[in-house]
């Protein structure tokens, strides 16, 4: 079993209803071997007084305390001080399976990144699964594909969420490969750019359909709808960035793939259909 260091990432504001399920399943974790690294973005419940307690209890956690900026700096400032040779995260407010570390670093091997299914549960407690038909490996242009179509097809089905997603709680990435990657601040969706990012400097992505993580619905939290109301052109943003990504990754591997710019140039088009329907 491979016993390198993984840094687990958790950025924490105002999540002290679920902080503690949270960190119980990090702290519970079979694979033992963590850095544990928990930054609060300036709560101003008691979520930073829960970071503390477990830090001091556990001494694989490291608690970084910031003034309220938002998830993304509080993310990066996390990649700055993470050594780990693998990078995971987690959000405060939903749960790891007791094995999750232990069997996305089990799949590693020889790949770039590993990516698990995961459990949606509903604001009624409804639990659904989400994960792809079948284990396999993807080059990166492939997994690119599949990524996309999958967030297509979210885009035609609104109340479905994608399987793969711009998520990062269901993936394992590299360090090194990771590099001088960072997440664009106060943007909503931001993680879909960093995936993408990381995606373009891959060659070999493990998927796997075992359901290693809990993805809890809550209501007030910046997936809801007021929030995407708020957010809403950050989607055009992201998109725009995201198709020159893939342009760039094409490009520089010498890749003549027009159907993966068409997807990225439709996902843009379809962002600028949500602003227009939103507003009319």
């Amino acid at each position: 079993m491979n016993n390198a260091v993984v840094s687990l990432i958790i950025a924490v504001y105002n999540a002290d209803k679920y902080l503690q399920r949270c960190l119980d399943s990090v702290v519970k974790q079979t694979y033992t071997n963590l850095e544990i690294i928990l930054v609060d973005d300036g709560s101003t419940d008691t979520s930073r007084k829960i970071c503390d307690t477990y830090a001091a209890l556990d001494k694989r956690i490291q608690v970084l305390h910031q003034p309220n900026r938002g998830v993304c700096v509080a993310r990066n400032y996390a990649l700055a001080v993470a050594t780990g040779e693998y990078l995971c995260f987690a959000d405060a407010d939903d749960k790891l399976t007791a094995d999750y570390v232990t069997t996305m670093v089990a799949n590693i091997a020889s790949h770039d990144m590993v990516m698990c299914g995961y459990y949606f549960v509903n604001e009624k407690g409804k639990i659904l699964e989400k994960h792809l038909p079948y284990n396999c490996t993807m080059p990166a242009a492939a997994f690119m594909h599949t990524y996309l179509d999958d967030e297509i097809n979210n885009f035609h089905n609104r109340n479905d969420r994608p399987i793969i997603g711009g998520y990062l709680w269901n993936k394992l990435f590299r360090r090194r490969i990771w590099g001088d990657i960072r997440f664009l601040p106060n943007r909503y969706v931001a993680d879909t750019l960093v995936v993408t990012s990381y995606v373009g400097r891959s060659n070999s992505i493990c998927c796997i359909t075992a359901c290693k993580y809990f993805y809890y619905e809550v209501a007030g939290s910046i997936t809801n709808q007021k929030k995407l109301d708020i957010h809403i052109d950050d989607q055009l943003v992201i998109r725009k960035e995201q198709r020159d990504l893939i342009g760039l990754f094409l490009q520089q591997r010498g890749i003549a793939d027009y159907g993966l710019l068409t997807k990225s140039c439709l996902l843009v088009l379809m962002a600028y259909i949500s602003i227009f329907t939103r507003y009319l």
